[in-house]
């Protein structure tokens, strides 16, 4: 499955995941590598289908995580004056073993370069980070936009699963203050190498 999703101020954008800190330095372009937090991840939500949120406040945090059902909260907060907490859902799948890991996020700054045409910016960063842009779909960014860019992982082709309905999920902390929009680029099991 592979999909853009662009989520704005607004907490939730439809049809649009480890643990550890991910950053880098910025790349030869006008875009910026952003530091990524993980905060939690699960195989249990309520989402259906793909999805996600951008939360810029507490409150909104909070709402999301009951909205999406996700049980194992421990107490989730963030400093969101330097920065945003993203929420990815995978949807629905029929064994364990599925699940969400971020792989980068880019932002493209003000005067960074005029606009990003559909990720141009961030290619040479994908490369450096591993990740191949071809299998990459990208975003088209303007000044003050950002990527975050998460790949689907599943069970080996020949593992014992349980036979459980799971929707894992992955929350997610950018070092980033007050982007303007926040795109979500997710590539299937494997893919973006």
């Amino acid at each position: 499955m592979i999909a853009i999703i662009k989520a704005t101020v607004s907490l939730v954008i439809t049809n649009s995941l480890l643990s550890g800190t991910l950053t880098g330095d910025p790349g030869p372009s006008g875009a910026e590598r952003v530091e990524i937090t993980v905060l939690a991840t699960g195989p249990n939500s309520s989402a259906d289908g793909a999805d996600f949120v951008v939360c810029r406040t507490q409150k909104e945090l909070d709402e999301a995580i009951l909205r999406f059902g996700i049980t194992q909260k421990k107490t989730i907060t963030a400093d969101f004056g330097k920065g945003v907490v993203c929420l990815g859902f995978l949807g629905k799948r029929p064994t364990a073993g599925y699940g969400l890991k971020a792989k980068a996020a880019y932002y493209l700054p003000s005067g960074g370069a005029s606009n990003d045409p559909w990720g141009q910016d961030i290619v040479p960063l994908l490369s450096e980070d591993g990740l191949n842009p071809d299998n990459v779909p990208m975003a088209h960014l303007q000044e003050r936009d950002a990527v975050v860019i998460l790949q689907a992982t599943c069970p080996p082709k020949d593992a014992m699963l349980a036979q459980v309905i799971t929707s894992p999920f992955i929350i997610l902390y950018l070092n980033l203050a007050d982007p303007k929009n926040v795109y979500v680029t997710m590539v299937g099991c494997g893919g973006g190498e």
